[in-house]
């Protein structure tokens, strides 16, 4: 198998479980408003930057737009206030850069609203590039935002890794013809599990095992399975 010669992480619900917190926000929402909001239609589109799953959200709370994106958004940075990145993210982030691999983030968020966060979350100095919505390019599933990082990062896409929370992601990667893992949370656990047959739990799985044997030997060998407006991002 090819080396593994960049990482690159999706940031809502792998660098931080920002999504999960935004999806619960949106539901509660729109429950308060019709206790007939079905929980599961809305989950369809996690990780869509909030295209459908807004248009949804407004369908169902009878909602304008502004409006219930006002009163998500409050309720959104109440909740991650405190928020910190997810278990085993810094590992990685430090062992690429000790290792000399190159790291971006690849987002369907926009680029402010994800670079403010990893300067929050001290991660920033870590990262070579952010690519994320800037209006320019289609949005995951489409593969465009992971072939622009391929680009910046000077790789090919054999030799890129990816890490998704949610199977939209997990399309774009491998559109991209990206090798991709699953790094699930709660919420996108049993979608991803059931559309990807790789998925780990970075806090059990060390980098270095990782990516030394998704480069020497193929997926097959890793055992870490243990558990549209497109300028606005609307968490900002």
């Amino acid at each position: 198998m090819p080396r593994i010669e960049a990482l690159c992480f999706d940031f809502d619900g792998v660098i931080a479980d920002t999504e999960t917190v935004w999806f619960s926000c949106i539901y509660r929402y729109c429950l308060a408003k019709n206790p007939r909001t079905d929980r599961d239609a809305l989950l369809a589109y996690l990780g869509d930057g909030d295209v459908e799953m807004i248009r949804m959200a407004c369908q169902y709370s009878g909602s304008a737009k502004e409006e219930l994106l006002a009163r998500v958004r409050e309720d959104f940075h109440r909740h991650t206030e405190h928020m910190d990145a997810r278990p085993g993210i810094r590992a990685c982030l430090c062992y690429a850069r000790q290792a000399g691999i190159p790291v971006a983030v690849v987002s369907n968020s926009t680029v402010g609203y994800v670079e403010r966060w990893l300067q929050r979350l001290r991660l920033a100095d870590m990262i070579a590039s952010v690519v994320a919505n800037d209006g320019s390019m289609p949005l995951k599933p489409a593969p465009d935002l992971y072939l622009c990082a391929l680009r910046r990062l000077g790789v090919r896409a054999e030799n890129a890794l990816a890490f998704e929370d949610s199977v939209i992601g997990l399309k774009a990667a491998l559109a991209a013809g990206m090798r991709a893992v699953g790094y699930p949370t709660a919420l996108s656990e049993a979608a991803l599990r059931a559309f990807h047959p790789l998925c780990v739990d970075l806090e059990e799985v060390s980098p270095a095992d990782l990516i030394r044997r998704l480069g020497a030997e193929g997926p097959q060998s890793i055992r870490g399975d243990v558990a549209n407006d497109n300028t606005v991002t609307n968490k900002d």
